[in-house]
């Protein structure tokens, strides 16, 4: 992927990384307590 700055490189791993997270883990309690980032 190719972004404006590095920062908004990292906030877009970020994001993708934790909507990837919600398949494997459908209860958002769960994934809440378990993953303080998304």
């Amino acid at each position: 992927m190719i972004t404006a700055s590095p920062d908004e490189g990292r906030q877009l791993a970020i994001k993708m990384a934790c909507l990837v997270i919600e398949p494997t883990q459908p209860d958002e309690a769960v994934r809440n307590t378990l993953r303080d980032v998304c």
